[in-house]
């Protein structure tokens, strides 16, 4: 199947169905201490998004979903190969590739980044895991699950560098001389393609935009390529509540 029309398709089915599911996957692993809200003064809470996260006034936090994670591997439903690989150590930052099998060509470049509000998430939830197998079997392209780092350990626009990080360490297979084999033997950088969920949507999004107004050489193509489905967009008129004045989604 074309990529762009296997896009299109995912980025409705991906609204509808992951919807669904994060009703129950949210109540299934919220806190355990969510129930403590209650009892707590407001004026001790600085910001409360809810299912994603509380900050208290002395500076603690407490994330409210609890991610499960799932390693790497060979999917056998669909014979899709995975692996996690760290792109900048110091950071650290990784990212998790995925590649169907047979490759005996060159095939798209898909850049996929996971949902949470910035605040949760990881390349390795199984949700997340299982949707890019299916992806990169159905539309038998290789895949970029960008591990960006989440705020509050990492303020925003920390989610934003790592992502344009992880699309100039790809640029750098574009003559097959790069650090990762998969992507000198089989990706075609000529073909280029963002998509992602919620947070990981807007930063699909900027992605897309910076690669069409910064110089990367001529290295990466976004070959009508953008799939945000739906992303989270913050402007003037975003509500904001605590003395911080931070966002609720």
């Amino acid at each position: 199947m074309n990529l762009i029309h296997f896009l299109y398709m995912m980025c409705y089915r991906m609204f509808m169905t992951i919807c669904m599911l994060s009703i129950a996957y949210t109540h299934a692993h919220l806190s355990p201490n969510l129930g403590l809200i209650r009892s707590v003064s407001p004026d001790d809470i600085v910001v409360y998004i809810p299912d994603h996260i509380i900050v208290y006034s002395d500076g603690r936090y407490e994330k409210l979903i609890d991610f499960d994670t799932t390693p790497a591997r060979v999917d056998p439903s669909s014979g899709v190969q995975s692996k996690d690989v760290v792109i900048l150590p110091d950071a650290p930052l990784s990212v998790r590739l995925y590649i169907p099998k047979p490759h005996v060509k060159k095939l798209p470049l898909l850049f996929y980044y996971h949902g949470g509000g910035f605040i949760c998430g990881t390349a390795a939830e199984p949700k997340t895991h299982n949707l890019l197998n299916l992806i990169a079997a159905e539309s038998n392209s290789i895949i970029v699950s960008v591990d960006y780092r989440t705020v509050p350990d990492n303020r925003i626009p920390t989610a934003y560098d790592d992502s344009w990080e992880a699309i100039k360490w790809a640029a750098q297979h574009v003559d097959g001389n790069g650090p990762e084999s998969w992507l000198n033997e089989y990706a075609d950088l000529g073909h280029v393609f963002f998509a992602g969920l919620s947070a990981g949507a807007n930063i699909a999004h900027q992605m897309a935009i910076r690669v069409g107004s910064e110089n990367l050489g001529g290295s990466i193509n976004l070959d009508r390529g953008n799939h945000p489905a739906p992303p989270i967009f913050l402007g003037k008129n975003t509500r904001r509540v605590g003395r911080s004045g931070l966002p609720v989604y």
